[in-house]
């Protein structure tokens, strides 16, 4: 309950009515409800009337307009209702409820009937149905023509068709469909009269279009591009798709087979791929890749544990035995198979991968400094090492099995299979190559030396040399099983290993100490190559700390270096260094200017006809080591010849650039462009020049079409097609180039030729758009349709002429573009050709084909013409002006600083007179490059301070200074010389033993007097003729003396060698009509044919066969002439020859005195009888065997071949008048021959 006070106000001054002592309640209103300020809970003023915001009770202001701004009427102060509209009925825009304005039209402006202020519909139609052009809504005017004046049958106004025709036949070019005008004649001017009623021509035989009756034209192609034969003369397929062997573009024939016979799934026709297999893995005989058929089982019965197939068993109890060691030996082998591909094959891949990592490389740049590189390491080649030492250790896993008290299993091979197979290195297989001492040994226990054989990978069978469980008296004997082993070598006629014969006197060898030098004397045949590759295999076997690289073989000739490789590769030896004489030299050469620090131009070596003793004797050596020493020297002796030299050198450079007729200054400048152009080649690899090459020449495929393109704008153009620019529209290069989109549609189909033909013959025919379009469909392949053409005939409409010659500039750059990608492309053809560019693993992307060498492109613009004149390419021209610069720098570097000897490769040129050739490699004959090693040797000393082991093959061919000097290079080196003083057949080498420098062995020289090469009968008539003891280990063959080339059969796999002193112009007479190649120009031997080769070029070659010219051989050279034949050797003795002295030859090699003593096979017999009208008969080999005669009767005639005369050795029969030319020259002369003979 509220207590008031006597005024009557509570506590908290409020009366009973709820007001204070103000009059104002607890909301702070009085009794009228204002507040303190006057204002309402309306917001409105008690003194004005209005609330805050100026609007009264009602909510209008003092305007009469309330918030939303409409007056008491509806209207807001621009006179607009609620809805947008005035008092009239028009909203703002002036348009009443309709949307019509007060004129009675839309928004659109189209009237309540839908017609514009114009009189035109939404779709540009009138009240009658016309556009503003005149045309309803099918594109005709009220005539019934269309925009471009064709009606609906598509004839304008003049007469003519969409294709160009009036109604009576004739074309808008005036010729009716026989191509005729008015007057009778064609478009090239020939007369009606000259063809006849099927319109050809009555004596070409061609009608106007150029196609005779069947269809062909001149060059006998029909109008689809086919020739007569039915095959394009572009593609090369006919109409079926199939080229003039039956195969497709896909490469597959009719049956589905391609041209090596395999389907597409890589099947034969008789279901086997390409390694012989079939679809489930089976060859021919029923065996899958491993060797076993469906079963299970090999071509032997046995599976892959060795288990026997027991239907395979044969139940004959006599051979039982041997079956059962055949099961034995089957048994092992499947299991050492297995081993091989397995555990071996990974220890071969670690081995192999070791020699694959990346190598730093080193080289000599344009300026003649050492540069390096990194080559990536060749992964596929690693793969393809891998698999072929497999396969070959597969092939022929082991030899010899040999049974002994502490190893029943000893099977020796060529390689050591860890735990299955013993390295014939290995000190094991002594028991074997020793095993005859050892028969009866209690402590050796020896069972059992057995020979295993196999075929092509396959085990074939064993033959026991000692068993002791066995009838040895019924078992083959050591020496029965190396003739064996020797007429299967020969047979087989390739480089063979010797493991599996190795003899007694040969193994000590092998197994010689290698830490002391060794002198190998052995006789022609002996086999010291094969020893000597088998030593190198003992001592790596022997001793795993030796490194390989650290081994080198020096031969004197290619052939044995060959021989010596061939032999690496079978004795798993490969990663040895081997190298000719040569090469050696140019090595040591290049090694001692990179540790002396000089640099020095490519340089190679060249044949010399004659060995120039001089550049091996120690006196001539010493004099021209001094001269060098004295030219570099900083003296007057040295400054006056380095004067020399620069004066040489500046007469160089001058007359190269005075080759060009162009200025030093000219020459410089594109010697820049040169060197960038090679820096950039040289990030190039070959995959990147061929990428570009491809990409380029898929690129020049539109070069044609933009040439025909630019034509035919420039055709319209000069036709007026093109109306004025007259809005001054800029187009740029991105829109212009996407212009004339339908005109380059008709373009491709267009028959452009003979279009062009047309319009140039009948010029000043087209006057307009719509006749150009139409005498274009007269050479359409495929004719436009009317609305096909509308499209062409606006997009030219819309093309202002100044745009059109825009497109032509435009079109003739991109025409420009690709003459310089053709051009760039043929640079770079030349470059590959050239193998001017690397092989490189990885491509460069940054390489691209658009703009990429453009350096080397403007390089050619500028120097292609001029170098024309003197038959060079800027390349050609550049690097010698780089060689002749480098030449001039050096000499510079040279007076700077002396101490530095940088002019030490060009005075040692200079002194050994060795051409500085400009245009190729320096070449230097191999006596002068000895004598330039040994002049190097002078300024750089030893190149190598560890010990190395060499082995020099046929040491007689080297002088005993060569050998001094290898010995210098190499101190610490362990020499091993093998050869025979006998077979010395040059003039600087090693005669005799006493000669051998006495520092290159250190033991009592090891000798060989076995020959296995030569038959018996060879190496008896060798002993014989020249006193000599070796002795004869070949098997049965031929010697023979004959007097005429023998009448011998020879196998297409042989070797047959005529081996003579010199090769003379009566030699090559006598074997006119022979089947033969001469080594000197060949450089190979052919097998299957006679080869002659002089007597020089025969050192470490052997022949099945072997025919002798003993005329003008010394004896050391008759002696390797004759140990050369394997089976036959046949001595041509001189009576059957026009023997021809040295005396007797001019200056051109021509015989100019023959021998008296001897028969004369081949001189004129009657120099004045007519052969004329004789039977000509070519032959072919010997015209004995055609004519039963011997010495027949010969003449030479005269005819010219060649513009140069020729003299023709003709025999003849007078008797029965015939004339016999071999076929060799009859076929070289055919027509010359023919023409005397009538």
């Amino acid at each position: 309950m509220n207590i008031y006070d006597k005024f009557g106000f509570d506590k908290e001054g409020y009366n009973k009515d709820g007001f204070d002592r103000m009059g104002y309640n607890r909301e702070g209103y009085d009794r009228d409800g204002y507040d303190k300020n006057g204002v309402n809970k309306l917001g409105i003023n008690k003194l004005t009337g209005y609330d805050c915001d100026g609007y009264d009770r009602d909510g209008y202001d003092e305007e009469g307009y309330n918030r939303e701004g409409y007056d008491r009427e509806g209207y807001d102060k621009r006179g607009f209702d609620i809805d947008g509209y005035n008092l009239e009925g028009y909203n703002r825009e002036g348009y009443d409820k309709n949307g019509y304005d007060i004129k009675g039209y839309n928004a659109a402006g189209y009237d309540r009937e839908g017609y514009d202020k114009n009189g035109y519909d939404i779709n540009g139609y009138d009240r009658e149905g016309y556009n503003i052009e005149g045309l309803d809504e099918n594109g005709f005017d009220v005539e019934g023509y269309d925009a471009y004046g064709f009606d609906r049958n598509g004839i304008n106004k003049n007469g003519y068709d969409i294709n160009g025709k009036s109604e009576d036949g004739i074309n808008i070019l005036g010729y009716d469909e026989d191509g005729f005008d008015v007057n009778g004649k064609s478009i090239e001017g020939f007369s009606k009269e000259l063809f006849d009623e099927d319109g050809y021509h009555i004596y070409t035989g061609f009608n106007l279009k150029g196609f005779d009756r069947d269809g062909y034209n001149i060059n006998g192609i029909d109008i689809e591009g086919y020739n007569r034969d039915g095959f394009h003369y572009q593609t090369g397929y006919n109409r079926e798709g199939y080229d003039r062997e039956g195969y497709r573009l896909s490469g597959y024939d009719e049956q589905g087979y391609d041209r090596k016979g395999y389907n597409r799934e890589g099947y034969d026709c008789d279901g086997y791929d390409k390694n012989g297999y079939d679809r489930f893995g089976y060859d021919k005989e029923g065996y899958d890749r491993n060797g076993y058929d469906i079963n299970g089982y090999d071509i032997n019965g046995y599976d892959i544990n060795g288990s026997l197939d027991q239907n395979k068993l044969i139940e004959d109890s006599n051979d039982k035995k041997d079956k059962q060691e055949d099961l034995m030996e089957i048994s092992f082998f499947k299991k050492c198979e297995e081993r091989i591909k397995g555990s071996y094959k990974e220890q071969v891949t670690k081995e192999i991968m070791q020699y694959y990592v990346p190598k730093k490389r080193t080289y000599i740049d344009k300026w003649g400094l050492v540069q390096s590189y990194i080559v990536e390491p060749d992964m596929e080649r690693a793969n393809r090492e891998i698999d072929n030492k497999i396969k070959l250790v597969l092939k022929n896993p082991y030899q010899v099995h040999v049974d002994y008290s502490s190893n029943p299993e000893l099977y020796i091979g060529n390689q050591k299979i860890p735990g299955w197979i013993t390295d014939w290195a290995d000190d094991q297989a002594q028991i074997y190559y020793q095993y005859k001492i050892y028969i009866g040994n209690k402590d050796i226990g020896l069972n059992l030396v057995r020979m295993v054989h196999f075929l092509d990978g396959k085990y074939s069978r064993y033959e026991d040399l000692y068993n002791k469980n066995a009838n040895n008296d019924e078992l083959v004997v050591a020496d029965e099983y190396l003739k064996k082993i020797i007429k299967a070598n020969q047979e087989n006629k390739k480089v063979h290993d010797i493991v599996a014969s190795i003899q007694q006197n040969q193994y000590d060898i092998i197994s010689s100490n290698k830490e002391k030098s060794m002198l190998v004397l052995g006789c022609a045949g002996s086999g010291k190559t094969m020893i000597l590759m088998h030593k190198i295999h003992y001592m790596e076997y022997n001793d795993k700390n030796l490194n390989m690289n650290d081994i080198m073989i020096i031969s004197p000739t290619d052939i044995l270096a060959g021989e010596s490789r061939q032999l690496s590769r079978l004795l798993h030896v490969d990663r040895i260094l081997q190298s000719t004489s040569s090469r050696f030299y140019l090595k040591l050469c290049v090694d001692m200017m990179e540790k002396i620090g000089v640099s020095y131009e490519s340089f190679g070596v060249c044949d010399e006809n004659i060995i120039e003793n001089n550049y091996y004797q120690y006196d001539e050596l010493e004099l021209f080591k001094d001269a060098v020493y004295m030219d570099l020297e900083n003296n007057d002796i040295g400054k006056k010849f380095l004067n020399r030299q620069a004066n040489y050198n500046k007469i160089m450079l001058d007359k190269h650039i005075a080759l060009t007729g162009c200025e030093s200054t000219f020459i410089t400048k594109m010697h820049n462009l040169y060197v960038d152009s090679i820096k950039e080649i040289e990030k190039a690899g070959k995959s990147d020049i061929e990428r570009i090459i491809k990409r380029i020449r898929a690129v020049l495929q539109e070069y044609d079409f933009l040439m025909y393109l630019k034509e035919f704008i420039t055709y319209l153009v000069d036709c007026h097609i093109f109306e004025n620019n007259t809005g001054k529209k800029i187009y740029d290069r991105e829109t212009t180039s996407k212009l004339f989109y339908e005109t380059k549609k008709v373009l491709e189909n267009l028959d452009y030729l003979e279009f062009s033909r047309a319009v140039n013959m009948r010029k000043g025919v087209i006057d307009d758009s719509v006749k150009m379009i139409q005498t274009i469909q007269l050479y359409l392949r495929c004719k436009l349709n009317i609305t096909e053409i509308h499209k062409v005939l606006k997009e030219w409409e819309k093309i202002p002429r100044e745009i059109a010659e825009t497109y032509i500039k435009y079109v003739s750059e991109q025409i420009d573009r690709l003459e310089i990608l053709q051009k760039k492309s043929e640079i770079l053809k030349y470059l590959l050709e050239n193998d001017m560019i690397q092989n490189r693993y990885q491509e460069n992307e940054q390489i691209r084909f658009d703009t990429s060498f453009e350096k080397l492109v403007k390089l050619y613009e500028e120097m292609e013409i001029i170098l024309d004149k003197i038959g060079m390419t800027p390349f050609e021209y550049f690097s010698i002006y780089e060689k002749i610069t480098r030449r001039k720098r050096r000499l510079s570097e040279q007076k700077k600083q002396p101490f530095k000897k940088e002019y030490l490769f060009d005075t040692i040129l200079t002194e050994l007179n060795i051409e500085y050739s400009l245009d190729s490699e320096i070449k230097i004959p191999q006596s002068k490059l000895f004598a330039m090693t040994y002049i190097l040797y002078a300024f750089s000393g030893a190149i190598c301070s560890k010990k190395k082991y060499i082995f020099i093959d046929e040491f007689q061919d080297f002088s005993p200074n060569e050998l001094l000097l290898i010995k210098s290079v190499f101190p610490k080196a362990v020499f091993n010389l093998f050869g025979d003083v006998k077979q010395c057949i040059n003039s600087k080498g090693i005669r005799k033993v006493e000669d051998i420098p006495n520092q290159m062995y250190e033991e009592k020289p090891k000798s060989i007097d076995e020959n296995y090469r030569n038959a018996r009968q060879i190496t008896e008539y060798v002993n014989s003729a020249m006193d000599m003891k070796m002795f004869p280990v070949g098997l049965d063959g031929i010697q023979k003396n004959v007097y005429e080339i023998p009448n011998i059969v020879i196998e297409t796999d042989d070797r047959v060698a005529i081996i003579v002193g010199k090769i003379t112009n009566d030699l090559k007479e006598m074997l006119h009509g022979y089947d033969v190649n001469y080594y000197e120009e060949t450089g190979k031997i052919i097998r299957g044919i006679f080869n002659v080769i002089p007597i020089a070029f025969v050192k470490g070659l052997e022949f099945e066969k072997v025919i002798v010219i003993q005329h003008g051989m010394q004896k050391n050279e008759y002696y390797v002439a004759c140990t050369r034949a394997i089976k036959e050797l046949y001595i041509l003795l001189e009576k059957s020859l026009n023997i021809t002295n040295d005396e007797n030859l001019d200056k051109d090699g021509n015989t100019t005195k023959i021998n008296s003593d001897c028969t004369l096979n081949n001189k004129d017999s009657q120099n004045d009888i007519d052969l004329s009208d004789f039977q000509l008969i070519p032959y072919r080999g010997k015209l004995k065997k055609y004519t039963n005669i011997k010495n027949m009767p010969v003449i030479h005639i005269h005819i010219i071949s060649g513009e140069k005369e020729k003299m023709i050795p003709v025999y003849y029969l007078e008797e029965i008048r015939c004339a016999y030319i071999s076929e060799a020259t009859y076929n070289k002369h055919k027509n010359e021959i023919d023409a005397f003979f009538k």
